[in-house]
């Protein structure tokens, strides 16, 4: 009986592979003539998905001599399905297009006239043929494999898509200060115009009270500018009071004018320095896990062939060292080293950054609203990856009577640092001048050295020097860092530097500061000048944080002049909203000062009470800040508003709970709105609302949504919640009894879906409507009923029974 079975599954297997190599002739010959015969295969790869269970069989125009075998196929260790070859005398050939079909590449001249190949010439010792088992297992170099190298581990990089809102905001800053029996009123405020991609920002400063040598009251602007951004570009161009590109061979100058430029906050999930990947290739299918440091960070396995591992969301802090271990499925090991160096002064190869302004010299920013030189001035930055390990920049500014241009090099290698070198030229009222710089760091994760050498020329001119901001004509900084874990942090720095007109100054410094255990640490800081040994100092900083919201601090410093000592307390005011307070003394041996603050945090802004006193003089102020919002039809109160935000809308429903990246910020107002600040432009901000305590009878489509807002702008974020319209009732009829199961019922008059009696006459309506008709299809005359109407409330949709009447 055991025999018989056996047999019995022979032929059924038999069978079944007859069935499928039929069905496969078939539908490859109807296909030979347009495919034709593959001469290239060869040089070609394919993608691992379509070998993992590939049937590979030869074209049916091309089988000629020998005998045809179908064979289980194992490609280094991996089950390939059915394949076709032919057996020749002793020998296994195969078509280059079913070699190609099981991932291999071929580089034997095809034989026989009809494209075929000799698996004995092609792999030699690496084909074992089981004829009994009719299987066959291939085992070749990585190189043999015609396969696509496998990437693993790589960090996307989205672009998301900012919806922005159109509307309009004011923060304001308001403070009222009494001394000397003596009342000012002092604001900041800043104006928001959004729209899409479009942002007018204004800022103003206003001052009322008396004031000894000025008028009771001023009001002068600050900025003004229109911003208009191109995310998929990353480029904004911004016209009004700007700031030229501050880059390692320039100073920021403020102008007015125009800026146009590379803006990678535009796209925040851009890697923008070099990210590290880590080769090798595969034998046997094998597990591939990366090591930084000594600690995982990705594991996955890896089919036989080339592949590469990326360094995935994990950054590292200058020198670092990477292991990438192999293990095959035989339990082999293989392990490859690869030096690391991250650092900000590169960027990723190809990778461009430019910037071009043209304006006028803002003069006496702070002090009048509109002053503005009359001379043009342009600058004009640029730098750009040429590789992993060379980031090359330049810039150039011009007026009418300056021309600078300068170029500089930022150059890594692993295990060594970084090397930067820049040097300037400029010609100047028909003087001209020099600059040039050299640089070196080296950062580890517990060490860190920077050294910096600088010479300018006294002719030497930028932008800034109009304005009076000369160079220093020397500069040499050394600065190093050693961090333990069991003794703390180390740090010492040498500056000198010289000026024109002004002594030579030398000052050396260093610190050292330890977490003494999980809430208190301790810190120490000193300074002296190499020229005049009296003139230094010695900081000490105790700290203790009992909690999240507490701190208390202890401070000593004493100089050449005197010694002094503060203690301060400060409770820090909740996100939710809350109060906050602080205390802060010190003594110098002479004076005291004090101070104590009162803050209260709330949904729609700050208040702010403090006072201040010094010897026998005591001042005190009271303030507030928030924001105005208005967007979608309406006027918002808020807390001041510093990035982005979102107006949250739930459909009218009041007091539903609303959470930012699952921290509650508050509950919606009997408008059904929330205005929530504190989101990230062009970055995910996940808002969800907390459905739990919403009555049973109110419909939820979503509770969570992603909410990406443009530049410092709001969006709105919708949750569809409406009293649901689904009812649940027991169809009778004239006599009383249940309309029998699976009985159909349609809304009267529409040729909609219909709807299914269950039992006990039971009837669920989705989309129910006060008064609307239902038709019911009885076995003998068809009836109708009307629901109420007015659809209950708080009975979860319930409407007992309903009688079915066949009249009208």
């Amino acid at each position: 009986m055991v025999r018989s079975n056996a047999k019995m599954s022979r032929w059924l297997l038999r069978i079944s592979r007859a069935v499928l190599i039929l069905s496969v002739f078939a539908a490859q010959g109807a296909k030979a003539e347009d495919n034709g015969a593959t001469t290239d295969s060869a040089e070609r790869t394919i993608d691992r998905t379509q070998i993992a269970s590939a049937v590979a069989f030869e074209r049916a125009a091309s089988i000629a001599n020998g005998t045809v075998l179908f064979l289980a196929v194992e490609v280094n260790g991996m089950d390939h399905g059915l394949a076709q070859f032919r057996l020749i005398g002793n020998e296994l050939w195969a078509s280059r297009s079913v070699l190609h079909d099981l991932g291999l590449r071929v580089d034997a001249p095809a034989a026989r006239g009809e494209d075929m190949i000799s698996l004995a010439a092609a792999f030699g010792d690496a084909v074992t043929y089981n004829a009994a088992a009719q299987a066959l297992n291939i085992m070749v170099e990585p190189r043999s494999l015609a396969v696509a190298t496998s990437r693993l581990n790589f960090n996307t990089q989205d672009n998301l898509v900012a919806a922005s809102a159109t509307g309009g905001l004011l923060n304001y800053d308001l403070f009222a200060n009494f001394a000397g029996g003596k009342v000012t009123l002092d604001g900041v405020t800043e104006a928001r115009v959004f729209s899409g991609n479009f942002l007018l920002e204004n800022t103003a400063v206003f001052n009322f009270g008396e004031r000894p040598g000025g008028p009771d009251a001023r009001l002068w602007r600050l900025d003004t500018s229109v911003a208009l951004t191109f995310p998929e570009s990353r480029i904004t161009v911004r016209a009004g009071d700007i700031v030229t590109r501050a880059t390692s061979l320039s100073r920021p100058s403020r102008i007015g004018g125009l800026r146009i430029g590379t803006d990678f906050a535009l796209q925040p999930y851009l890697v923008t320095a070099p990210v590290p990947a880590f080769y090798g290739e595969a034998t046997l299918p094998s597990t591939v896990d990366l090591y930084i440091d000594g600690i995982r960070r990705y594991s996955s396995e890896v089919a036989p062939g080339p592949f590469e591992v990326g360094s995935g969301p994990t950054r590292v802090n200058g020198a670092a060292n990477a292991e990438l271990v192999i293990t095959d499925i035989l339990g082999q090991v293989t392990t490859l080293d690869y030096p690391l160096y991250d650092t900000p002064l590169l960027l990723r190869e190809g990778l461009v950054d430019w910037s071009v302004e043209v304006g006028t010299i803002r003069e006496n920013y702070g002090q009048t609203s509109f002053d503005y030189d009359d001379q043009l001035v342009a600058s004009a930055s640029l730098r750009r990856g040429m590789t992993d390990t060379l980031t090359l920049e330049g810039h150039t500014e011009v007026t009418a009577d300056l021309f600078n241009a300068s170029g500089g090099v930022a150059l890594a290698r692993p295990g060594w640092g970084v090397v930067t070198a820049s040097a300037a030229a400029s010609q100047s009222n028909g003087a001209t001048g020099h600059r040039f710089e050299i640089g070196y760091s080296f950062t580890q994760s517990n060490f860190n050295l920077a050294a910096t050498l600088q010479r300018t020329s006294r002719d030497f001119g930028d932008i800034p020097s109009r304005a009076g901001a000369r160079f220093p004509l020397e500069r040499e900084i050394v600065s190093a860092g050693y961090n333990s874990d069991r003794w703390g942090t180390f740090g010492a720095s040498l500056v000198r530097q010289s000026r024109e007109g002004e002594p030579r100054s030398s000052f050396a410094t260093a610190s050292w500061s330890r977490i003494v255990n999980h809430n208190l640490s301790i810190s120490v800081s000193g300074n002296i000048s190499l020229e005049d040994s009296s003139d230094r100092g010695v900081f000490a900083t105790l700290t203790f944080v009992p909690d999240n919201r507490d701190q208390y601090r202890a401070s000593l410093q004493t100089n050449e002049r005197r010694t002094s000592g503060s203690l301060g307390y400060r409770r820090s005011v909740p996100y939710e909203g809350g109060l906050g307070w602080a205390l802060d003394g010190s003594f110098d041996g002479r004076n005291f000062r004090g101070a104590a603050q009162l803050d209260h945090l709330g949904s729609f802004g700050q208040a702010t009470a403090g006072m201040r006193t010094f010897g026998s003089s005591t001042s005190g102020y009271l303030g507030y800040s928030g924001a105005l919002v208005v967007m979608d039809k309406g006027v918002h109160v808020s807390r001041k508003i510093f990035d982005g935000f979102a107006l949250v809308s739930t459909g009218g429903m009041p007091d539903v709970p609303v959470k930012l990246n699952n921290r509650e910020v508050g509950h919606t107002s009997e408008s059904g709105h929330l205005l929530i600040t504190g989101l990230n432009s062009y970055q995910r901000n996940r808002i969800s609302i907390d459905t739990v305590d919403l009555p049973v009878d109110i419909e939820v489509r979503e509770d969570e949504q992603q909410a990406v807002p443009s530049l410092r702008a709001g969006t709105i974020v919708e949750f569809a919640l409406s009293p649901s319209q689904a009812v649940l009732l027991t169809v009778v009829d004239e006599e009383g009894g249940h309309v029998p199961v699976g009985t159909l019922a349609r809304v009267a008059g529409t040729n909609g879906d219909p709807m299914m009696v269950g039992f006990d006459g039971r009837l669920f309506i989705e989309d129910a409507a006060p008064g609307m008709r239902l038709l019911v299809e009885t076995d003998q005359t068809p009836c109708t009923f009307d629901l109420p109407a007015v659809l209950p409330r708080n009975t979860a949709g319930r409407l007992g029974e309903i009688t079915c009447s066949r009249r009208g």
